[in-house]
């Protein structure tokens, strides 16, 4: 049985133990995870669908590729620059631009770099 299928089971166990004044606490448990699961597959499905329309350098580890870039990215995080395979260009440069609008919205640019 897929996730979806899964899903809908457990919300229709979960509105039959609402009618009957029964304990949900486990079945919302299992809602959550289920759902969980679903975004992560969403997720996944458009990273790839990305892929095909990303450049290809942008999904090189920015350590690598860019390494001022990652120098300020380290700084952001407040993290060492020590080289990962992990945080791609694209990654960093999403989360530096989301952080420059926090900072916006927030009307208090830091001063200085900070996490």
């Amino acid at each position: 049985m897929n996730l979806h299928k899964q899903r809908t089971a457990v919300m229709a166990e979960l509105a039959k133990a609402k009618r009957h004044h029964r304990s949900t606490a486990e079945l919302q448990r299992k809602l959550q995870i289920i759902t969980a699961g679903i975004l992560a597959q969403e997720i996944e499905q458009e990273r790839e669908r990305n892929r095909k329309t990303i450049p290809a350098e942008l999904l090189e580890p920015c350590s690598e590729a860019d390494p001022a870039l990652w120098a300020l990215f380290c700084e952001t995080q407040n993290r060492p620059s020590d080289p990962s395979q992990v945080w791609t260009v694209i990654d960093v440069m999403m989360l530096l631009t989301h952080k420059a609008v926090e900072w916006t919205l927030a009307g208090d640019p830091p001063s200085r770099l900070s996490h």
